[in-house]
């Protein structure tokens, strides 16, 4: 049992208890000291400071004794409690209702405005404050971040209480980070132990509290270390991502470190509150990320990793999505000119696109310069993105096809034909009426998905794929470039399609080959330079559907145009990496309007 270890970075700048001396601490705005070192009321350990009431006014206190300096170069921040017990007849927030204060001494301060009788809900307790000064302006003052050493807070009242100490301040701590580390299967970590950890009173460092009905965070909640992977389970949670005015604004981020480092979520929801810190979440390396059902409100980018597994989640009004393979998510209007990320269409199954007029779902960043067929079974909101193709920038995918070179989609029957921006020379053919076949490889007794099987999924002779069709195979001239030029008559295919070549006497011929169409009865693939010219024997070329590994889901797919329904046939291997399985044959039939998916339960050799 790997029990789950929670860790705060936060580093002590004034330490405030039971024992603190106001002698340390100077009082702000003129009258009667009137410190006290509170014990009737505090929010950390079992103290704090607090100030004699006072009317109409502003006054406060700081502490410049400590002369604790602040780290730079970093996105850290002064966590800092602070409470008013009448917080109606606290100015606004743009009066400088709450102020954090620091400085270089008490008679040289900047003023952080933090909050005030507009932004304070009645009855609220005491304010975890959070404020960069590196990375932040401040209301009032210019002292550098480099030279500050001083820490208060200050009140703006008008009218107020008679009596009483109702301004406290608390425990100021500096950092970031909240790092979730260990666990497992069996004790996974959790957001509840995050909050439980976090909320002690011996802490209470205001990263990630409880809160009514969830949770709220303002930090960087790492999952995993780069010394330390964690293994992180958790579901039906709520989480708020606080807008912070006085920081970075990638201060709040979710982030996966380490290689062994596996998160499950299911049905998690998170908001953020504003468009300040909206909150991203990053997967530096991970085992496996899987999102299930989940729901993203208002956040900031999204960049998965080859590992990661994004089930029916929505993100809505968030930043661009990036990696990983999303099935049947819906993405809603996005805030960038591009919602999604993609060279591989094929990560994109059976999603959702809602546009707001400005952008694109998908874009394919990297520069297309050899011919690519691929799927897209993807659907959109007709009246958010474009109808024909253009450059008014709502087009559903912007692409860049080099000179010369064609991008076919071919758009599968449960897909929306997409509209285009090619910002390329080349061309761009979207196919519509297309296919999905499917393949899923499961172990037979837990039925977990297997990634990295070996898939061949051959053409038979039902249907009007090739089918050890009669062909004729030379060697471009000059024999050196290495290029075969197959004559198939009609064949049917496209460029990026596989093509299994056999019966010529020449072995060098004889393979399964990547192929880039020429015309409708020519095509070429690579072979090895100095082949003999042309290939001899009674050749064939049968159309090879699927060709390639099993992903992390244990799929594999392809999509292209059937006039008819077409049979295939094949096999699913993996024999070389632990854990092994038996080879398992593939047979079935595609349907030319719906296509196919076929499950294989396959049995382990180890």
């Amino acid at each position: 049992m790997a029990v789950a270890v929670y860790t705060s970075d936060l580093t002590i700048v004034v330490d405030i208890d039971s024992t603190v001396h106001t002698s340390n601490w100077a009082s702000i705005g003129g009258g009667a000291s009137g410190l006290s070192a509170e014990q009737d009321y505090f929010i950390q350990s079992d103290g704090c400071v607090s100030k004699n009431a006072f009317r109409n006014t502003t006054r406060g206190m700081v502490e410049d004794t400590t002369n604790t300096l602040l780290t730079t170069g970093d996105l850290s921040a002064l966590y800092i409690w602070m409470t008013h017990h009448t917080p109606a007849s606290l100015s606004s927030k743009a009066t400088g209702g709450l102020t954090v204060l620091m400085g270089s001494n008490r008679n040289n301060l900047n003023r952080y405005f933090y909050a005030g009788s507009d932004t304070i809900d009645y009855g609220a307790p005491w304010i975890c404050a959070v404020v960069d000064p590196e990375n932040a302006t401040a209301n009032s003052g210019s002292i550098a971040h480099s030279a500050i050493d001083t820490y208060g807070i200050e009140a703006n009242l008008i009218g107020g209480p008679n009596k009483g100490s109702p301004l406290g301040v608390d425990t100021m701590r500096q950092g970031r980070s909240y790092d979730v580390t260990a666990g497992d299967v069996a004790t996974p970590a959790t957001f509840a132990e995050a909050a439980a950890k976090n909320d002690l009173n011996a802490n209470r460092y205001g990263q990630f509290q409880s809160a009514k009905g969830g949770y709220t965070m303002q930090c960087r909640f790492g999952l995993g270390t780069v010394a330390t992977a964690a293994y992180f389970e958790d579901s039906n949670v709520a989480i708020v991502l606080e807008d912070l005015e006085f920081v970075d604004p990638d201060f709040i981020e979710f982030e996966v470190v380490n290689s062994g480092t596996t998160v499950k979520w299911s049905n998690i929801t998170i908001t953020s509150l504003g468009s300040l810190t909206r909150g991203s979440f990053l997967v530096t390396s991970s085992t496996l990320v899987e999102h299930t059902t989940c729901t993203f409100i208002d956040m900031g980018t999204f960049t998965y990793d080859s590992t990661s597994v994004l089930t029916n989640t929505v993100f809505r009004r968030c930043d661009q999505v990036t990696g990983g393979v999303l099935t049947g998510c819906t993405i809603e209007q996005s805030i960038n000119a591009s919602a999604t990320s993609y060279d591989n269409l094929d990560d994109l199954i059976n999603c959702s696109f809602i546009g707001d007029s400005t952008g694109h779902a998908v874009e394919m960043p990297t520069l297309i310069t050899t011919n690519t067929a691929i799927g897209w079974d993807c659907t959109f909101d007709t009246t958010t993105y474009a109808t024909v193709d253009g450059s008014t920038g709502n087009e559903v995918i912007k692409c860049n096809v080099d000179t010369g070179i064609i991008l076919t989609i071919n758009v599968s029957s449960t897909g929306t034909t997409p509209t285009i921006y090619n910002t390329g020379a080349g061309t761009v053919n979207v196919v519509a009426g297309q296919a999905t076949i499917k393949i899923i490889c499961k172990d037979n007794l837990s039925k977990v998905a297997i990634q990295g099987v070996g898939i061949i999924v051959r053409a038979t002779t039902e249907g009007n794929q090739p089918f050890e069709d009669s062909v004729t195979i030379a060697i471009t001239v000059p024999s050196s470039s290495g290029t075969a030029t197959v004559t198939h008559t009609g064949h049917t295919l496209s460029s990026g399609h596989f093509i299994e070549i056999l019966g010529a006497n020449e072995a060098a011929y004889n393979k399964v080959k990547e192929i880039t169409v020429i015309d409708a009865n020519t095509y070429t693939y690579a072979i090895a330079s100095g082949t003999t010219s042309p290939a001899t024997g009674t050749i064939t070329a049968t159309s090879i559907i699927i060709f390639g590994n099993t992903d992390i889901n244990g799929e594999i797919l392809d999509t292209r145009g059937y006039s008819i329904n077409q049979g295939v046939l094949g096999d699913a291997r993996k024999g070389s990496e632990s854990p092994t399985y038996i080879s398992s044959q593939i047979t079935g039939t595609i349907d030319s309007a719906n296509g196919a998916t076929i499950n294989i339960l396959m049995t382990t050799d180890d």
